[in-house]
């Protein structure tokens, strides 16, 4: 398919094992396919993965906000289309718009993203040549809020894991759909049984490596209607929080 230079499309097939007990792409899965179009098309701008390590440098996801109306069944299609939003001080923002085979939406979602200086692990300035990059005039599908989440201040619902090496990804570090993961297996099964994941709102604060052990936890909102929860991602040994989420449930 045709791109133009700063709006960029790709089509997913749902495979029998991205989807849930429920036949539906999971939350996870969707995760998947907006990292997948965002590095497919920060490569056709010139920022690609090997490109940014050439000059010591790398994307870092740093907040992800999704709403969706409904999942994708199993066997279906998936259009994602993306475009950056903005670029401004040290973050860049990319926005998505997901449907079906028929046109017909499936959801939305923004998200900011740092450089960061592979040897300092710290944000670093956005390249220069991203100057050059107009874009699009569109409104962006969703907010992206400027604060922080609320972290719980108790604890309903917990787990722990332990990371193994299939988590990790190309920079040997826990991919970030993996904390997406995390949160959501907190939440009570009675609530993934019979609801579906609405809106998904979360921050990555730190990195994971493999061997480490992870404990998540959350809160359900008192008298939240539809049911919503506070989430955090934390290693257990130095008790540094890694993620902070919030979600939102319809029957």
């Amino acid at each position: 398919m045709p791109q133009s230079a700063t709006v960029w499309t790709e089509s997913f097939p749902v495979r029998s094992y991205e989807v849930t007990p429920r036949g539906h792409a999971s939350i996870q899965t969707i995760g998947h396919y907006l990292q997948e179009v965002a590095s497919n098309h920060a490569q056709a701008l010139g920022f690609s993965r090997d490109q940014m390590l050439a000059q010591n440098t790398a994307w870092v996801l740093s907040r992800l906000r999704v709403a969706m109306d409904r999942y994708p069944p199993w066997r279906s299609n998936v259009r994602v289309e993306t475009w950056p939003s903005s670029a401004e001080g040290l973050r860049a923002t990319r926005e998505f718009i997901l449907t079906d085979d028929a046109g017909e939406p499936l959801g939305r979602a923004t998200s900011a993203w740092f450089v960061i200086d592979i040897d300092r692990r710290r944000p670093t300035r956005l390249p220069d040549s991203l100057d050059e990059v107009t874009p699009p005039d569109r409104e962006r599908p969703l907010p992206l809020p400027d604060e922080n989440l609320p972290a719980p201040d108790r604890t309903d619902h917990e787990h722990r894991f332990r990371v193994r090496y299939s988590d990790l990804d190309l920079n040997a570090h826990v991919n970030n759909m993996r904390y997406v993961e995390w949160a959501v297996e907190a939440v009570p099964k009675s609530i993934l049984d019979s609801h579906q994941l609405a809106e998904l709102d979360i921050q990555f604060r730190a990195e994971t490596t493999f061997g480490e052990t992870i404990e998540t936890q959350a809160q359900q909102v008192d008298s939240s209607e539809p049911p919503s929860f506070l989430h955090i991602v934390r290693r257990r040994g130095d008790e540094q929080i890694v993620a902070q989420a919030r979600t939102v449930w319809q029957e």
